[in-house]
């Protein structure tokens, strides 16, 4: 046979392969997850029917990747299920949002869900419960969910992270983010195997001015002072992200109700980040618009997953590598062939 068909065909081979390689998309690098906590204030139907408070809902769901939802008192349902719509229009399909929606929850008839808004193509969810509170301790028991990234760490094994979302009352916030620590013991024991590589506990806390005021705080972080007691305020296992200086409410009040708190972070190597979005400043409004949207500003987190890969690497190009080694397999074989003639 002749030697120039041998490289030819050779040649050819090799291109096609490098062609599928170009293809591949390289495993990104300083992944950002942003989540978000909000307290979206008495959230239904009349808030809806307000074009401009929707249309800034819609731009604050959009900046997280997930985001905690809290004080859905709409009985009907429908008002979430129409802001869920509102978020998704003119979305393509990967970027579209899901939701995670509670059972209505509180002791009185003015009950609440709690939700989550989240970006499907980045997380899903594993697990989900309202906690069994059989102590009958909080007034809206704590939204416990096992997140699974689609991305996975360096040893190609999915990164996941557990939340635990609550509203806290007012009147008892002391007691419920102290129980708060065993809300977290029982999720991990549900499945002693399966260990967060980040665990958060969010939401509106109630944690400063009148219902926790500086002198309760200064004896929750006594070691001696035994008057007060809040296991989750314990700093060689609990790391809290917004501190006390911080302004989460709209209004003229100066007061860090919600709050972001964390733990097993190790795993990801970089401490996560939160602050306030302070959204009337971006969308340039006044304090009358700010407050029609709500009387709690967000708290974001940013989770850093530098040295992770997207799951698609693994998963969704699959197919390509597979190609790849087929590819490989069939010119090893072409060669062969082609030397068994031509020797």
């Amino acid at each position: 046979m002749n030697p120039y068909i041998v490289s030819i065909t050779i040649l050819v081979t090799l291109l096609t392969m490098l062609n599928v390689v170009s293809q591949i998309v390289v495993p990104q690098k300083d992944i950002e997850l942003k989540l978000a906590a909000f307290n979206v204030q008495t959230f239904g139907k009349t808030k809806m029917s307000k074009p401009s408070v929707v249309e800034i809902l819609v731009k604050i769901f959009r900046r997280y990747d997930a985001t905690f939802m809290q004080e859905i008192r709409d009985i009907s349902g429908e008002a979430i299920q129409e802001l869920l719509e509102k978020i998704n229009e003119g979305l393509v399909l990967e970027n579209q949002y899901k939701l995670l929606l509670s059972p209505r929850l509180g002791r009185s008839t003015s009950k609440e869900q709690y939700a989550w808004i989240y970006k499907s193509s980045n997380m899903g969810v594993r697990k989900y419960y309202v906690y069994n509170d059989t102590l009958d301790i909080f007034e809206r028991p704590p939204f416990v969910v096992w997140w699974e990234l689609k991305y996975r760490n360096t040893l190609q094994v999915p990164i996941n992270i557990l939340t635990i979302g609550m509203h806290a009352k007012p009147d008892d916030v002391v007691n419920e983010l102290n129980a708060l620590h065993d809300v977290y013991h029982s999720a991990r024991n549900i499945d002693p195997k399966f260990s967060p590589d980040l665990a958060i506990v969010l939401g509106d806390f109630n944690a400063d001015c009148t219902y926790v005021r500086q002198n309760s705080w200064t004896c929750i972080r006594s070691p001696t002072c035994e008057d007060l007691v809040m296991r989750l305020w314990n700093k060689s296992s609990w790391i809290w992200l917004i501190n006390d200086a911080a302004d989460t409410t709209v209004k003229q009040t100066d007061c860090a109700y919600d709050r972001v708190v964390i733990r097993n972070y190790t795993s990801l190597g970089t401490l996560p980040k939160a602050s306030v979005f302070y959204f009337g400043d971006l969308y340039e409004l006044n304090s009358e618009e700010e407050e029609k949207v709500s009387d709690h500003y967000p708290i974001e987190i940013f989770i850093p997953l530098a040295s992770v890969f997207p799951e698609y690497y693994v998963d969704s190009h699959a197919e390509k590598l597979s190609f790849i080694n087929r590819g490989i397999v069939a010119a090893c074989l072409t060669s062969v062939l082609i030397y068994n003639l031509y020797v």
